[in-house]
């Protein structure tokens, strides 16, 4: 499959009939991955018949409320919307430093599901000048953007070659691993 990019949501969180808060949708053969996910971005899936129960990976670049508010709705709705309530396969979550203490401050508000959504999520909380890469995704994410100090830059790799493996792995300079 050739990759696919989706703007799902290019706005800010001032209400708009038009744009929803920061959200973009990469799929590239198995791989779901949202970038970013503001605040109605599950809904924002929805509306555009895209797979939303079938994201893979969720890579935030800075924690401002417009890009990451969305991401307790979304674990609610894979832990208990329909399909993804049968959901077996892995949620790989990955953001600049300050990730740890925003999910606990999440799952203190919301409860544990955010940290335990009943299916494999893993985190991984990248130090300033760490690395993340995953070749399933075709993702590789590090420094940081001049916009925020605690933000992560993405870029997406080209298509491995049809005998490549794919497997997912964390830099060793990534903390959590």
């Amino acid at each position: 499959m050739n990759p696919v990019l989706t703007v799902v949501g290019s706005g800010t969180l001032a209400p708009s009939a038009n744009r929803s808060s920061p959200c973009h949708l990469l799929e590239a053969d198995d791989a779901r991955v949202l970038l970013d996910a503001g605040p109605g971005a599950a809904h924002a899936l929805a509306r555009m018949g895209k797979p939303w129960w079938a994201v893979t990976h969720v890579v935030f670049s800075h924690y401002h409320a417009d890009h990451f508010a969305g991401l307790p709705h979304l674990l609610f709705a894979l832990k208990w919307g329909r399909p993804a309530a049968s959901r077996t396969r892995p949620l790989r979550v990955v953001g600049p430093p300050g990730l740890a203490a925003r999910t606990q401050a999440l799952r203190a508000a919301y409860g544990d599901f955010i940290a335990d959504p009943g299916f494999e999520t893993t985190w991984h909380e990248l130090p300033r000048d760490g690395r993340w890469t995953d070749e399933a995704a075709r993702r590789t994410c590090g420094s940081p953007t001049p916009k925020v100090r605690s933000s992560l830059r993405s870029r997406s790799t080209p298509p491995p070659a049809a005998s490549a493996p794919s497997e997912s792995t964390c830099c060793p300079a990534a903390s959590g691993r």
